[in-house]
Order: C-alpha cells, then structure tokens, then sequence
C-alpha cells in the first residue's frame, strides 16, 4: 500500500472545498446575478488571468504561442461584450413556454 503524507490529503481537501464546494456555488450565482453571457465571458478569462499571475509571481516564461492564446481569448471576450446589446422587452414578449 502506498502511503500518501498527511500535507497531501490537506492540500487536496482544500482544492476539493475550494473549487468544488465553494467554486461552484458561485459560479452559478454568478450567471443568476450578472446572466450566462456575462458570467461566461468572465470564466474564459480565467486561463488568461492563471498566466498572467503565473509569470509575475513566479517568474514563468511565456513562449509567443502563449502570448498568442491569451490575446485571442482577451480579444474575444472583449468583442462579445461590445457586440451585446441589451433589449428591453416588448409588451408582446412571453416567458418560457
């Protein structure tokens, strides 16, 4: 059997209650608040924001393909947002059937 060392199980305890139990809850807060569009731009950022914190605190290199990636993400999450437009209803507009 292989023993796994106690700082393991806490570490992955905390990533467990971290992303899962408290990540999660809200996420879909935030898509009830702010709506789908929005929240899912905002979690597309996400990979982009990892990088960028990676290479200022712990000095990661980014090789141009990186830069690429994070740009074109950047970019359209930044055209989805511009192109939005946000309609009031009409008085003949219906709910969900």
């Amino acid at each position: 059997m292989i023993k796994i060392a106690r700082i393991v199980w806490v570490i992955l305890a905390g990533l467990a209650i971290g992303l899962s139990v408290i990540g999660m809850p809200v996420y879909y807060a935030s898509i009830a608040r702010t709506g789908a569009v929005l929240s899912g731009a905002i979690f597309n950022i996400q990979p982009a924001i990892s990088i960028a914190v990676a290479w200022i605190l712990y000095g990661e290199a980014l090789t141009p393909v990186q830069l690429a990636g994070g740009a074109l993400v950047l970019a359209s999450v930044w055209g989805l947002q511009i192109g939005r437009v946000v309609r009031k209803p009409s008085p003949t507009d219906q709910g969900p059937a």
